[in-house]
């Protein structure tokens, strides 16, 4: 889940060419994002059958975890591709495909190859300290990490961002079609989001029948991803880029209705909880097939309804709202750092689970936030990261 910045500041900047307008609800959807993917990570530690190498484990569980984490699994990564490609091709436009890509660089591949190299280790080694078999840290780093127990931990979204970044500089410096797309207000058309949906859902079933939906793919150790969501990630992104040029969010263009996309979002979503969790019966292809299609209608609904929503009942910035948006980059990135030897911490403690929950997600958002707002992104070259 990062945030890097995708325009001129490491907050993302939408500031539109010739106007002082900015989209303060696009700030705040990303910031409540980043929290949502706290809650989700936090939530995995007190699920149901949590996946065998997560770093925190609590013997005692419960099936609203379970629920959370299902629930929020879906559109988190997506929103924050859709926002990424929203803000990328005007950031493109304005710098060229040069300075764009050398800020990158600095901006996500830096703090990507930090996460990847010393981050992610440390908190992949807790699941050997949890399970009672860890080995003095540098050993492990040398040896284990770079072998079967390699992860990238959340900075995986950095890879797979900077690479995204890299190819649409790479079409529009080659390619004259793509160099000056003139942004047009155009209202979109049913067909549209049918079509977006289709090609998702085929993606995801064909994948999901090859795999498990939720497996991941680390075997190349430079990208890591799910490939039941590959197609997703550039499909998100590529929609956000589509949404800039057709003129959506902004002034007379397309704003998505709350009342048309929150009864979908609401009804695809429980239904795909009730077929993960075997509620509405179906086996083998049959369910694979359905749970798909309601997963990628649910994303896709999931990020129209949270735009409307924000759009019409977030769009007013405040200090608070401004100080969250503006360390979103820094908080995620550092709270893996803060949450897992925290829930690690609370194994001990022996309070109720939900308690528990609770205390480690407010504990862990605050202190992320604190070290963004008080050290990242006011130290000297930090800044200029985050």
């Amino acid at each position: 889940m990062t945030i890097p910045d995708t325009a001129t500041t490491p907050a993302v900047n939408t500031r539109l060419s010739g106007t002082d307008n900015r989209l303060h609800f696009m700030d705040h959807l990303r910031a409540v994002v980043v929290v949502m993917v706290i809650v989700l990570h936090t939530s995995m530690t007190y699920m149901t059958y949590p996946p065998e190498w997560w770093y925190v484990i609590e013997p005692s569980n419960s099936l609203v975890f379970t629920l959370v984490v299902l629930f929020l699994d879906v559109p988190n990564m997506q929103i924050l591709f859709f926002i990424a490609g929203f803000f990328g091709y005007p950031s493109l436009e304005r710098y060229g495909a040069s300075r764009f890509f050398r800020q990158k660089l600095v901006r996500i591949g830096i703090p990507w190859l930090v996460g990847v190299v010393f981050f992610a280790p440390a908190v992949t080694y807790l699941i050997t300290v949890t399970r009672g078999i860890a080995k003095p840290y540098f050993e492990f780093w040398f040896t284990d990490f770079w072998g079967g127990y390699f992860q990238q931990s959340v900075y995986w979204f950095l890879g797979i961002l900077l690479s995204l970044f890299a190819l649409m500089a790479v079409l529009v410096s080659s390619t004259t079609r793509w160099r000056h797309v003139e942004r047009q207000s155009v209202q979109p058309a049913w067909p549209l989001f049918v079509n977006f949906w289709a090609a998702m859902t085929l993606w995801f079933f064909i994948w999901s029948t090859v795999m498990p939906a939720d497996s991941w793919n680390n075997s190349m150790k430079l990208l890591v991803f799910q490939p039941a969501r590959l197609l997703l990630y550039v499909g998100y992104f590529c929609l956000g880029v589509y949404a800039d040029r057709k003129g959506w969010l902004r002034g007379n263009g397309y704003r998505p209705s709350i009342h048309s996309w929150l009864p979908v979002a609401l009804a695809t979503g429980f239904a795909y909880l009730a077929l993960r969790l075997s509620w509405l019966g179906g086996s083998g292809l049959q369910l694979l097939a359905l749970q798909s299609a309601f997963f990628n209608a649910f994303c896709l609904s999931g990020l129209m309804s949270g735009l409307a929503l924000f759009q019409r009942y977030f769009d007013t910035p405040n200090r608070l709202w401004s100080s969250l948006a503006r360390n979103a980059f820094a908080i995620y990135y550092v709270h893996p750092l803060i949450l897992y030897p925290a829930a690690y911490a609370a194994l001990f403690i022996g309070i109720p689970i939900f308690v528990e929950a609770a205390f480690l997600i407010g504990f862990t958002t605050i202190a992320a936030w604190v070290l963004g707002a008080l050290i990242l992104t006011r130290w000297p070259v930090l800044r200029e990261v985050f």
